[in-house]
């Protein structure tokens, strides 16, 4: 009996959780030993969900799912799995403004229990161990010698809660994945620098640019019925904010109608921030007066919105992909590990596709054929 490669994924969002999914089913019964490190405090990444006491609920990353028309045909069965177990559903309200980045054309999904039921979904199957509030600091090659005097080279990763009492074994793994975003990466210690200083890819990836933006949730009370009869007369459930009506604003959303939730959840609503207005605030600006401030701007554009119960702001400093890199061959993930044990770099930064659900698709589906191919799992399977 093969012993089950241990395999590490450092990031249980979208992309993370799919790597996960994939290896898992593409292992078809080989044993293999899936660990997730998530840094935060709950499994998503940019798939989030804050909650209020109030019982209301935000996505506060993603707001939904495009099927983009060209693109998407590869994992619909993906789309139909999810839609089968009610994680996602087809979105039935309006979106007002415009975006033709997402495809007009394509069918739009949202999750009515939340974007993050997306990646619990997704890593449920994959029988992973995840580990949250655990981020990697160091990665180290190291040579293991076995009980019966076998030696092997694994991956030895540090994390920021490490205890006296940590078992040596259980940070040695066989293969791990990075798929955290590229500034993240390029900060880590060991090995992972040195790699990346000897690969011709360094440049490249510091040059890689995020947007950044402000996320603000404010919610209302069960019992607010003037809240209630407000969101109600409004004839869409998201919007999308021209730089004629604010600069500074870029997306609305009305959470509980836009997941089709209104008659289970108290409202709530969830505004984006402008790349420039987050960019002029996020060194500088408390987060909660960038709150105050958003919601001043918020009512600049609803007029007579009442005012909030409660309301949570947070900094996405690494929002999305301006630009993601143009990898040789179509490649999608990066395998820096020299011919040894894997250290894959994955996530919507190495796809065509970008910030979005097919980039991430796309990455996962690389770096999970690179895993199987490097742990040898389909040279058994075959």
């Amino acid at each position: 009996m093969l012993d089950a490669p241990r395999v590490l994924i450092i990031g249980a969002g979208l992309t993370g959780s799919l790597i996960a999914r994939m290896l898992q089913a593409g292992a078809a019964g080989y044993p293999v030993e899936i660990h997730v490190w998530e840094k935060g405090r709950g499994i998503g990444g940019r798939f989030s969900v804050t909650r209020s006491d109030t019982g209301g609920q935000a996505d506060t990353g993603a707001q939904y799912i495009t099927e983009v028309e060209g693109i998407a045909g590869e994992h619909r069965a993906l789309y139909n799995h999810l839609y089968g177990e009610g994680t996602l559903v087809p979105m039935k309200t309006v979106i007002a403004g415009t975006r033709a980045a997402d495809g007009a054309s394509g069918k739009n999904w949202v999750a009515p229990h939340g974007i993050n039921a997306v990646a619990k979904s997704l890593l449920a199957a994959s029988n992973a161990r995840v580990t949250l509030g655990r981020g990697a600091t160091t990665v180290e090659r190291v040579a293991v010698t076995s009980a019966a005097g076998k030696t092997r080279t694994q991956w030895h990763v540090s994390h920021t809660n490490a205890q006296p009492a940590d078992v040596a074994d259980e940070l040695l793994f066989d293969a791990v994945v990075l798929t955290l975003p590229v500034p993240q990466v390029l900060g880590m210690g060991g090995e992972v620098a040195e790699l990346l200083e000897r690969s011709d890819l360094l440049d490249a990836l510091v040059s890689v640019q995020y947007s950044s933006r402000y996320a603000a949730s404010y919610f209302y009370s069960l019992d607010d019925a003037a809240a209630k009869a407000y969101f109600e007369q409004l004839p869409w459930a998201s919007r999308y904010v021209g730089k004629e009506e604010d600069p500074d604003l870029v997306f609305i959303s009305l959470c509980a109608a836009k997941r089709g939730r209104t008659d289970a959840e108290p409202p709530s609503v969830l505004v984006h921030s402008s790349v420039p207005f987050a960019l002029r605030r996020m060194d500088s600006a408390a987060t909660a007066d960038v709150g105050a401030e958003m919601l001043i701007k918020l009512r600049g554009l609803l007029p007579g919105l009442p005012s909030p119960a409660d309301s949570r702001t947070l900094l996405w400093r690494w929002s999305q992909v301006r630009k993601p890199l143009a990898l040789p061959g179509g490649q999608a993930a990066i395998d820096l590990g020299e011919g040894g044990p894997p250290l894959v770099l994955a996530g919507d930064a190495y796809s065509e596709y970008g910030s979005r659900f097919d980039g991430c698709y796309d990455s996962a589906r690389a770096a999970s054929t690179l895993l199987l191919k490097q742990l040898g799992i389909l040279r058994l399977r075959g």
